[in-house]
């Protein structure tokens, strides 16, 4: 019976990955390791530098001859938790990804969830029975428990916990980077009432997430509610033009308290939570009151100070003040409230603390992972030889209120987080607001 139900396991799929050498691996790794160093205006922010160095030398001993791009990066990603920052580290192989994809490669297609004490379960129903909610007991014959603890070890983040959730983000990219591609793949799952199945799973049962990152829809009578999933530089146009239709939606709807979502919502650029704040407020704001910048090239000009040269790092205030359209159409000006959760991140913080700092608004939910005070202006380097990407920030922003801390938002409103039920934060949300 154990070798019929081993023989029907998904099989690794053979793929003839470039090697490199060790002195290309050493290369590619100081490589990008001097990058970070020489972007970031101070490691030691987040980081500890003494034991980025030990870290640093146990990589380096640990590259041999014949190792893969995906074999480097699990390597090299183990100086990622040191860094103790998701805008800094060695980010997942994609130029391999891609190649691999490009030969027919296929993924594991169930999106996963950790829930509230770091259990793998599944995010969606899926064919053979997969419910949403199902705990994941193994994937293709590898318990959840060796799928997962190599991984964590290797992730961006702040804290193990927002490692996990970089983690549930891109689980099947991390999952073939850690164990290769195969024709299929099997789960074994564990239901609420313990009972237990396998499913297999092809590439053509993969979960299409749902490309609309800007929801808006009336709760109750005067209650909207706007879910923001991103602030992507490259949703600019349809994110102005949904706000438009959004805020001519909110007035003809009358609201009167508006819950803007952002707990999906992993950052990007300013550019859009600016244009979101618009509607929020008719008075000038900053959403940093100083910085501390590495100086480049190309942001030189920037800079209020003679003398300065590129290289050099700088520590400042700073007010880049934004001065909301006078005649800005559907201008809201009702109660809002901003709920957050542990993935909200990045810009998506940084609007966070400049709605509760200027008294726009209260934030509600559980407090975001990340530190109030954001690193931020990714830049990237990719590796000469394995095409690895290492990634650095040139700023530390420091919240409008001038708080320098590495402390996290004080939620106004605490609200109980549920990632198998996200509906229940907005549940008693609703319940206190109407209290």
């Amino acid at each position: 019976m154990l070798a019929s139900a081993c023989a029907v396991l998904p099989q690794p799929v053979a793929f003839n990955e470039e090697t490199f050498t060790r002195d290309q691996l050493i290369t590619d790794f100081d490589a990008g390791l001097a990058f970070i160093k020489e972007t970031h205006p101070d490691l030691s922010y987040s980081a500890k530098p003494d034991a980025l160095d030990v870290k640093a030398m146990e990589i380096r001993a640990s590259l041999t001859d014949g190792m893969t791009a995906r074999e480097a990066w699990r390597q090299m990603a183990l100086l990622n938790p040191v860094f103790a920052d998701a805008h800094v580290g060695f980010r997942r192989p994609l130029n391999a990804l891609e190649i691999y994809q490009d030969n027919g490669g296929s993924l594991f297609p169930l999106p996963i969830v950790f829930d509230a004490g770091g259990v793998m379960r599944a995010a969606a129903s899926g064919p053979g029975g997969v419910d949403a909610g199902d705990r994941i007991v193994s994937i293709n014959g590898i318990s959840a428990d060796n799928v997962v603890a190599p991984l964590l070890e290797r992730m961006r983040g702040e804290t193990a916990e927002l490692g996990r959730l970089v983690l549930q983000l891109y689980f099947p990219i991390f999952f073939w980077v850690e164990h290769g591609g195969y024709d299929a793949y099997s789960v074994r799952v564990k239901k609420p009432d313990g009972r237990t199945l396998t499913a297999r799973l092809a590439e053509a049962d993969a979960y299409a997430p749902a490309d609309d990152y800007f929801t808006y829809r009336a709760l109750s009578a005067h209650v909207g509610y706007l879910k923001i999933d991103t602030f992507n530089i490259e949703q600019f146009e349809p994110f102005k033009a949904f706000l438009e239709s959004a805020f001519a939606d909110i007035k003809a709807d009358q609201i009167e308290t508006l819950i803007i979502d952002v707990r999906e919502n992993g950052g990007g650029a300013n550019d859009l939570s600016d244009e979101l704040v618009y509607y929020l407020t008719d008075q000038p704001y900053s959403f940093i009151s100083s910085v501390k910048a590495r100086i480049t090239e190309q942001n030189i000009q920037l800079v209020p100070v003679e003398g300065v040269k590129p290289g050099m790092v700088l520590d400042l205030p700073l007010h880049q003040t934004r001065t909301p359209p006078p005649d800005l159409k559907n201008r809201y000006s009702g109660d809002v409230y901003v709920l957050t959760g542990p993935m909200t991140y990045s810009a998506s913080i940084v609007f966070a603390t400049t709605v509760q700092d200027y008294g726009i608004g209260k934030i509600a939910g559980a407090a975001p992972i990340g530190a109030a005070n954001q690193t931020g202006q990714v830049q990237t380097l990719v590796t000469p030889n394995t095409k690895l990407e290492a990634l650095s920030p040139l700023y530390i922003f420091r919240r409008p209120n001038g708080d320098k801390s590495r402390s996290r938002i004080t939620v106004d409103i605490p609200v109980n987080h549920n990632p198998l039920d996200p509906e229940a934060a907005l549940d008693d949300l609703l319940s206190i607001i109407a209290q």
